[in-house]
């Protein structure tokens, strides 16, 4: 009996640093849940504009820019063309 005692204690040790290995990767879990729930909700918005709508009404916005660039751009082409045919 006496050398199960020193195998019964280090099982013991054992399954204790095994249980408290658990508990940490428990609470990490945890955190890592709360942390994702955060992100995802930071992305589709969760009532509110996320970041998702936010790109789209950037990628809009340019897309207007471009178009007005380009109409400003073409006048002034135009009118520099009509200018020089005139021969002012």
């Amino acid at each position: 009996m006496a050398t199960e005692d020193p195998m019964k204690l280090q099982c013991m040790e054992r399954f204790a640093m095994i249980s408290e290995d658990y508990a940490v990767l428990k609470n990490e879990m945890r955190h890592n849940n709360e942390m994702t729930t955060a992100i995802l909700e930071a992305v589709k918005g969760n009532g509110k504009p996320g970041m998702g709508t936010d790109i789209e009404v950037i990628k809009s916005s340019l897309r207007r820019v471009w178009w007005w660039l380009g109409s400003i751009s073409l006048a002034l082409l135009a009118i520099f063309g009509w200018s020089v045919r005139r021969g002012g």
